[in-house]
């Protein structure tokens, strides 16, 4: 009687351990994923414009609208 008890103890304590870890990992990746979302969010704001052909400038814009006006403008600039 006291191995059936064992035996069924390690078995409850392994599908604790087993459910935890599975528990801890989607906490992991759901942080990941919501960190990597805002930051793709973020980065989506800056553009960068290559200025005389040697050095980026960092250009910050709050609507995308506003960034296609500054893409364009130095397209122009390179055209001429």
């Amino acid at each position: 009687m006291k191995e059936l008890y064992s035996i069924r103890l390690r078995e409850k304590t392994y599908r604790i351990i087993i459910i935890a870890s599975f528990l801890v990992s989607g906490t992991i990746s759901a942080v990941s994923l919501i960190y990597s979302y805002n930051t793709i969010q973020e980065s989506k704001k800056n553009i960068y414009v290559l200025e005389n052909s040697k050095s980026l400038v960092k250009a910050k814009s709050t609507n995308i609208n506003n960034s296609y006006d500054i893409l364009v403008k130095n397209q122009i600039q390179t055209i001429n």
